[in-house]
């Protein structure tokens, strides 16, 4: 008997189960008509701004024709650096030309004699 009231309580509970599932698409459909309200003045907004932006580059465009060609240049290039002659290349006696990597080092010389240090060794 007890079986028999649990199988019959869980088909009322599935049935309301059911029948709640069937009636909340209904409400969505409703909340769907009033996002239509909502689309149609974005849709009115878009075209406007489109408008709007078509009105500002022809603006644009007659600023352009107007306008007498300008060219930027940043504050530090106003006045062109002065012209320096590059010095000739004369290289010290004793320095030894060095490639390395497509450049050209030189090994230069210390100094011809041994020199002792009066400093203390830290």
């Amino acid at each position: 008997m007890k079986k028999h009231i649990l199988y019959s309580g869980s088909i009322v509970v599935a049935s309301l189960v059911i029948a709640a599932a069937l009636i909340l698409p209904r409400h969505t459909v409703q909340r769907q008509s009033d996002n239509s309200g909502q689309l149609k003045e974005l849709l009115t907004r878009v075209g406007q701004l489109e408008s709007k932006a078509a009105a500002l580059e022809k603006e644009l465009e007659q600023v352009r024709r107007q306008a007498p060609n300008l060219i930027y240049t940043p504050a530090n290039e106003l006045f062109p650096a002065p012209a320096t002659v590059p010095a000739p290349e004369q290289i010290p006696p004793g320095w030894k030309p060095y490639p390395f990597n497509g450049t050209t080092y030189y090994i230069t010389p210390l100094g011809t004699g041994m020199e002792i240090s009066m400093v203390p060794a830290r």
